[in-house]
């Protein structure tokens, strides 16, 4: 029944107590990421009529001399780029794309189009040389160049370039610091623009004169433009002295690396030139355009189960907070709403997780696991949080499912969800009671999606 979701009648078969209300959980799922595929969306917003290429009312004339570029940076990179380089065809000049390792890499037929793994969520030299070709790329740009750059989730961690002054080594620490004491999406990029060289708006510089049009699928609760990827060729309205308060707050200004908190102060103190702000010359000739978010994918899904005879509401789109919270929360809702009426709800955004143990999970699954604990004994009610990347925390599932029996077939086990949930260990607590969703990398990334579907029969 599935093409996205791989364990699909795996699933039906642990959750066959409500075959009906898993299979239309599924289908929900599916039409949601499906929704939000890099073709799907593009193709909402990029189209040729005639000699003119047409991107959301703004046109380039095909006909003329100048040329085309395509940059693309993000966890989609290479379906984005797979499906501009199916639309123009050899009026591509060349590019460079960067990709995550792990992801497939199909085939791009264009010419010069140069394709770079990088890794996610901690940078590295990989991503250093991608930074480095994309700099020598831009000395050649000309001011009626196009450069259509693709951007999606994961952008920061793929294409590190550090600040004078800073180390590859400096933003991994600082990275993982932050990772690990729970910070926001928000204040992760904050940071990461301020020590970094190619964020925050500095890549407009080094692509000036060309003209520039940013694709970009948000992954960002709120679609903040210049949080999405750090923002490289958005004007950056934070400053050092909002990167020195992240620190403050996270209590890891004494812990992240000398030179960081270094550089950081000397911000804050005017003797570095900030990151380019709004109203800047340097963004005339560039146009930043949102082409997927998750909001879209909970309409598909809203839409979906309303097709099915099913009452559906978006909770919100802009989900945000620690993990195990926001699934006792969606739990108690859930709890709420049970046996009322058939209804789906739906929840869009990102949480986080604070590491307090040494299991292994991830933030969608934390979410479920969490969410169990309301649901315990309850029938005819499903639950599930699942990244629409496929990939949760550094685990190989996308998220997990979860109903009434989850809680009590733990225990039954000698398997407490707290304990699992105190030790960050949901993965492993899912892979002996089921409820584990595999999609793979699905080759886009808007976030996190939640769904509670419930049945009065």
């Amino acid at each position: 029944m599935s093409s996205i979701i791989k364990n699909a009648d795996e699933l039906l078969e642990r959750f066959s107590a409500s075959e009906s209300l898993a299979r239309l959980l599924l289908e929900c799922l599916e039409v949601a990421i499906g929704s939000v595929l890099p073709a799907t969306a593009l193709s909402r917003h990029l189209k040729i009529v005639g000699e003119k290429l047409v991107i959301d009312g703004g046109c380039f004339d095909l006909s003329g001399r100048g040329r085309i570029f395509l940059l693309a940076v993000g966890k989609a990179s290479l379906e984005m780029s797979k499906y501009v380089v199916k639309l123009l065809g050899d009026r591509v000049e060349g590019g460079i794309v960067v990709y995550p390792e792990g992801a497939e890499k199909p085939k791009i037929d264009a010419r010069n189009i140069e394709l770079i793994e990088s890794t996610h969520p901690i940078p590295s030299e990989k991503g250093l040389n991608a930074a480095n070709r994309i700099i020598e790329f831009s000395r050649n740009l000309r001011d009626d160049d196009l450069v259509i750059f693709l951007l999606s989730g994961g952008a920061s961690a793929l294409l590190p370039l550090p600040h004078e002054g800073i180390t590859l080594e400096d933003k991994i620490e600082t990275t993982k610091l932050l990772l690990k004491a729970g910070a926001s999406i928000h204040e992760v990029n904050t940071i990461r623009k301020h020590i970094s060289a190619i964020k925050g708006g500095r890549l407009t510089e080094m692509l000036h004169p060309a003209n520039v049009v940013s694709l970009i699928i948000s992954d960002v609760p709120g679609d903040n433009l210049e949080v999405i990827g750090s923002g490289p060729t958005v004007p950056d309205p934070t400053t050092f002295k909002d990167a020195y308060n992240v620190l403050l707050r996270r209590n890891i200004a004494d812990k992240v690396p000398l030179n960081v908190i270094k550089l950081i102060e000397r911000g804050v103190r005017g003797e570095i030139k900030e990151t380019p702000k709004p109203g800047s010359s340097i963004f005339q000739k560039v146009r930043n355009i949102i082409v997927a978010r998750v909001r879209d994918a909970c309409i598909a899904a809203v839409e979906h189960a309303r097709t099915k005879g099913y009452e559906a509401l978006i909770l919100s789109d802009e989900i945000e907070g620690e993990a195990s919270s926001v699934g006792m929360v969606l739990g108690s809702l859930a709890k709420y709403h049970h046996k009322k009426r058939k209804l789906l709800i739906v929840a869009g955004g990102e949480t986080t997780v604070r590491v307090r143990g040494p299991g292994i999970g991830g933030r969608n699954q934390e979410v479920s696991l969490a969410a169990s604990v309301k649901l315990a004994g309850l029938r005819d009610i499903l639950l599930c949080s699942v990244g629409t990347d496929g990939i949760d925390g550094p685990t190989d599932a996308a998220g997990a499912i979860v109903d009434g029996q989850t809680y009590n077939l733990g225990v039954s086990k000698n398997m407490f969800p707290e304990d699992y949930l105190n030790n960050n260990d949901s993965y492993n607590y899912f892979k002996k009671i089921g409820g584990l969703v595999f999609t793979g990398y699905t080759g886009t990334n808007v976030g996190d999606i939640s769904l509670i579907l419930t049945t009065n029969s």
